[in-house]
């Protein structure tokens, strides 16, 4: 047990009191390499605690101590690190859902307890056979214009026997990555990576952060190790930590800024490289999915963006003429309105929705055409 985990029930209560206002929900991936527990209120692997999956590879012990979502913003960090939490979860984790390219989603939204306003719709994806898991955070606020925002993650790997470990870059790949030096407990190499912005590939060498020993007890700390560029290899033995970021960024009100973050492990450094590569090219670069319609078919598709506010995008294709309809209903499964209720020739349409009468929270749109029915959910953020 680390000394800086002893410290004092009190002290850590009045730093925690945020995360234990709403309970958490956790499900862990498992692609059947890696598995990966992500908790509602923006941790991911564990919290301290020890009550969470953590992070696994090939059924090592868990190699995370704690880890979360983080961001620099005016001088200052934000989010989940050493004992601190600043997310508290909205909307929390309901399982697995359905999705075309991978064989587990889920997703949850957590706000900033000292700006409600400002949200954070997170998506997580895998695939069984994988060696990787991507986090998907979506950066929102209702009604500030962001300016100047750094993404990123902390992470306090504990892998085999902490005080062993050591850590490197691979600043190509947007690559931080540890193991333990001794390898005499888990042999595996553990990886986070930055691979797109907004549906576009992040450029080589666009990393930044630091892997270090020091803690950030406070917000400027976090900062300054989260923004540094200095990739130093390490080549000596402790217990380190892992500061990741990239940016700045800065989006209007009402926008989302995307970015995509992978998990990633592997049985060497090089296994690790060829896994983080392979990550980047399956990696689901667009915010939505790619829409291809060669010979019409009935189809509806994710609406874009999502989240938002107060207005989406909606595409629907039917391959002849046919009586359409479109509705929304909300989580109880009433309904909320009628997009459309018309007979409809063969063809691709696109309809825009606006939501400024409706309150935040998770919806549903059901396409009806002839015997077709299909029905996809959207966050409405505000």
């Amino acid at each position: 047990m680390k000394i800086f985990r002893t410290i004092s029930f009190l002290f850590i209560l009045l730093l925690t009191i945020s995360v234990i206002l709403k309970p958490q929900s956790a499900l862990t991936h498992d692609t059947g390499t890696l598995e990966v527990t992500i908790i509602d209120n923006g941790y991911i692997g564990d919290n301290y605690s020890g009550t969470y999956g953590g992070i696994v590879c090939n059924g090592n012990q868990n190699a995370m101590a704690k880890a979360g979502l983080i961001f620099g913003l005016n001088g200052e960090g934000y989010g989940v690190y050493f004992q601190t939490n600043d997310f508290n979860n909205e909307i929390p984790i309901a399982g697995f859902y359905p999705h075309s390219y991978f064989n587990q989603y889920a997703n949850y939204t957590i706000a900033l307890s000292s700006d409600p306003n400002s949200k954070t719709f997170v998506e997580t994806f895998s695939n069984i056979g994988h060696d990787f898991v991507y986090i998907k955070a979506n950066l929102f606020h209702s009604y500030m214009n962001v300016d100047d925002i750094y993404p990123g993650i902390f992470a306090d790997w504990d892998i085999g026997n902490y005080p062993t470990n050591r850590g490197g870059y691979c600043p190509s790949l947007n690559l931080f990555y540890m193991y333990d030096n001794e390898s005499t407990v888990d042999t595996s190499y553990y990886g986070i990576m930055t691979i797109s912005v907004n549906g576009s590939l992040l450029a080589p060498h666009t990393i930044m952060g630091m892997i270090t020993d020091s803690i950030a007890w406070n917000r400027w700390e976090l900062y300054h190790y989260m923004t540094t560029t200095v990739l130093d290899t390490i080549i000596t033995d402790a217990d380190y930590r892992m500061y990741t970021c990239i940016g700045p960024y800065s989006f209007p009100a009402g926008d989302t800024l995307s970015i995509v973050i992978a998990i990633v492990a592997g049985t060497s450094l090089e296994d690790l490289l060829a896994n983080a590569q392979a990550a980047i090219e399956y990696s689901p670069y667009t915010p939505v999915e790619q829409i291809i319609i060669t010979a019409l078919d009935f189809s509806l598709y994710q609406n874009y963006p999502n989240p938002f506010n107060p207005s989406t995008k909606i595409k629907y294709s039917v391959p002849q003429t046919s009586l359409v309809q479109i509705k929304v209903f909300d989580v109880l499964g009433n309904e909320s309105t009628t997009l459309i209720d018309e007979e409809k020739p063969a063809g691709a349409y696109e309809l825009t929705w606006n939501a400024a009468n409706l309150s935040s929270g998770i919806y549903f749109y059901q396409l009806k055409a002839g015997e077709f029915i299909s029905t996809k959910k959207m966050i409405l953020l505000k």
